[in-house]
């Protein structure tokens, strides 16, 4: 790849060809659409979201091939318009825009929107996620973790895949006696040993970054 060449990953996009919309894929399950999410924004590249994936907007009522995944965005319940317009729109409304979108997900601080915001801000914030290189990629069972660092900087990206949590993973590639302050997910901060290892809890289907500390 030249030097100057980059990744432009996206998880759906409007031709069929692409596949179904996340939510329909992946049966609606909120957990595996916020490991989707950050599995797509939190690796290097340019990512793209196509519209509505960030509240789980499933596939049109009622069409199938391309206009299944061209429906008006889901921007209220309102069951006539979703927001969209003030008029009937040119096509059905997604099929889960009464429950998935923009005003029900935005005063929740649980939902699929509110995760793709947090997301956002913090590749955002890090230069490393923005656009570092990616380095000590390793894969346990449904662990899948990896370094992502600019300069002086260095995050440590962890996904549980598994629908059970995954305890006592070791990941490796951290200075020695490193403390590392989380950046996103639940639990605390960590903390190498002197061979620079971390070991981790992770609850199921979750995703975990910390920033090593100077």
């Amino acid at each position: 790849m030249a030097p100057s060449a980059g990744l432009s990953p996206f998880l759906s996009n409007h031709d069929g060809f692409a596949g179904e919309r996340p939510f329909n894929q992946l049966g609606g399950d909120l957990g595996a659409l916020k490991l989707a999410a950050a599995l797509n924004l939190l690796r290097q590249g340019t990512p793209f979201i196509y519209y509505g994936e960030e509240v789980g907007m499933g596939g049109g009522a009622g069409l199938s091939g391309d206009p299944r995944l061209r429906s008006p965005m889901s921007w209220t319940a309102d069951p006539v318009h979703a927001g969209f317009s003030t008029r009937s729109p040119y096509r059905a409304l997604a099929a889960n825009s009464a429950t998935h979108n923009v005003a029900q997900q935005s005063a929740d601080p649980a939902s699929l929107l509110n995760h793709y915001r947090a997301l956002l801000a913090l590749r955002n914030r890090e230069p490393a996620l923005l656009r570092g290189r990616t380095e000590g990629q390793q894969a346990q069972g449904s662990v899948f973790s990896y370094w992502r660092k600019e300069g002086a900087d260095a995050l440590l990206v962890v996904h549980n895949t598994a629908r059970v949590a995954s305890n006592g993973i070791s990941i490796g590639g951290a200075p020695a006696l490193a403390r590392l302050a989380r950046q996103l997910g639940p639990g605390a901060d960590a903390s190498a040993n002197a061979q620079g290892n971390i070991v981790l809890d992770l609850p199921a289907q979750s995703t975990h970054v910390f920033k090593v500390q100077p």
